[in-house]
């Protein structure tokens, strides 16, 4: 069963294609990002 359930969760993963995204809530997301990520010291936990 480990050896079956390995084998599906590669396939799975391999076979993955991600959601279309509208071009607007991408940008914005990234913007968001951007400005986050400005507001924090780089930490490496």
């Amino acid at each position: 069963a480990a050896i079956r359930a390995n084998k599906r969760w590669k396939k799975a993963l391999a076979e993955y294609e991600a959601p279309p995204l509208d071009e607007a809530i991408d940008e914005a997301l990234q913007d968001f990002i951007a400005r986050r990520k400005g507001q924090m010291d780089d930490a490496w936990y």
